[in-house]
């Protein structure tokens, strides 16, 4: 299978473990809505999907940027159909802020923290 092996088997590591606590929550009186939950991030990944496919037999020096673009777009997809709550959005930033310090060190430029 070379590196869809690998992919594969992730997949389905996550699904399992998905399947698992999805019913570890619904036990404990929390279900989660399997379907509510997947449909958005499904429709984003089919689209970019569909998308890669198509560039399949493209080069390596145009695949690249393909991808790119590919994740940009997802995440695009992902925010036009609302997937995301505005605590949601909140938790990522306050997540991501700890990356200000690295970039700014790397970057040689003096970091502000709040």
């Amino acid at each position: 299978y070379g590196y869809l092996g690998p992919c594969i088997a992730f997949f389905v590591s996550e699904l399992v473990m998905l399947i698992i606590w999805a019913g570890k929550l619904s036990r404990l009186g929390f279900p989660l809505g399997l379907l509510r939950v997947t449909w958005r991030p499904l429709v984003a990944t089919c689209c970019i999907g569909i998308a890669l496919h198509l560039i399949q037999g493209a080069s390596f020096l145009w695949l690249v940027p393909a991808t790119c673009f590919a994740l940009v777009v997802y995440l695009l997809i992902l925010v036009l159909l609302r997937t995301f709550s505005a605590s949601d959005l909140e938790l990522a930033k306050e997540g991501l802020s700890f990356l200000q310090p690295f970039l700014a060190k790397w970057s040689g430029q003096p970091a502000t923290l709040k």
